[in-house]
């Protein structure tokens, strides 16, 4: 099974659809992220963005996508040809410092081992301007206890390592101020939202 996802995962149209049936379409992310971004004006980067399907929530003229998959950054600028993708690593971009008003991370941190999660706090915290905002969607243990496909697709999940909210509140807090954090279910999928600045 997790080599059938494996091989889902390396076809992005297939990704999308897959995780848009588990994730019930994203609404609860999409409802999120346009909540914790309404406000901020100027550039917003999105790292990793993957396929780009958070993409069309952020305005085009402030937005750049960012992934290392050179396959998912093509897939996203023929889907999102008014927006700006780059293939590059979220753990050492070549971004000036302070060049973004936000920046956007969702679902990512969980395929990192704990050095590399502090790498990509602290990448983030170099691109960030002064005052900016940091918005993580981060997958979290399943709540639900009736929730046994969820606890079944997250044992199958390529990143590995989704961890407690409280692990994220004390990795954050380190380069971080955590403004308010909160639970979201999304369709089968469990995350925590934490905006920082």
């Amino acid at each position: 099974m997790k080599r059938l996802l494996d091989q889902v995962a390396d076809h992005p149209s297939f990704w999308d659809f897959a995780r848009r049936i588990v994730e019930a379409n994203h609404r609860t992310q999409k409802a999120a992220i346009k909540r914790e971004l309404d406000g901020v004006d100027g550039p917003v980067l999105d790292a990793p963005c993957g396929t780009g399907i958070f993409s069309p929530l952020i305005p085009a003229v402030h937005y750049t996508g960012i992934d290392v998959s050179d396959v998912y950054v093509s897939h996203a600028r023929k889907k999102h040809p008014d927006r700006r993708f780059a293939v590059m690593d979220a753990l050492a971009t070549s971004f000036a410092d302070d060049a973004f008003a936000a920046v956007l991370v969702v679902g990512f941190l969980h395929h990192l081992d704990e050095p590399d999660v502090a790498r990509s706090l602290k990448e983030i915290r170099r691109v960030l301007r002064p005052g900016g905002r940091f918005v993580l969607v981060e997958d979290c243990p399943t709540r639900g206890r009736w929730n046994v496909p969820g606890r079944i697709l997250q044992g199958l999940d390529a990143g590995g390592r989704i961890r407690p909210t409280e692990w994220y509140r004390r990795a954050l807090s380190v380069d971080f101020e955590v403004l308010h954090d909160y639970p979201l279910r999304a369709g089968l999928w469990d995350y925590s939202v934490f905006v920082l600045g």
